[in-house]
């Protein structure tokens, strides 16, 4: 059986199937992995962004189209990303608040 196997050469080649299988797969799921982190970092800073515009909206009386341009004018002035503009109206809105 397997003396047999390993005389012609068959056991290694498919021992290197099995490695290149599993290699692969190993690059499948670290790729799946980064887009995760990925799509869970875009989320958190979703969920920032909404929190400044909601505080925004409260604050100012501002309609959520409103609230979204001022952060994006204020991101666009100060050449900042509006997640930057939008952690900064949350820490006014926290220093506000206490």
């Amino acid at each position: 059986g397997a003396a047999a196997l390993d005389s012609d050469g068959l056991a290694p080649q498919l021992g290197r199937s099995v490695l290149s299988l599993i290699g692969e797969q190993s690059q499948r799921l670290q790729q799946q992995a980064d887009e995760l982190a990925a799509m869970r970092a875009s989320l958190d800073e979703r969920r920032v962004i909404d929190q400044a515009k909601h505080w925004l909206m409260q604050q100012q009386g501002f309609t959520e189209e409103a609230a979204w341009q001022a952060l994006r004018k204020s991101a666009m002035n100060q050449n900042k990303r509006v997640l930057e503009i939008a952690q900064a109206v949350l820490a006014v809105a926290k220093t506000l608040s206490n």
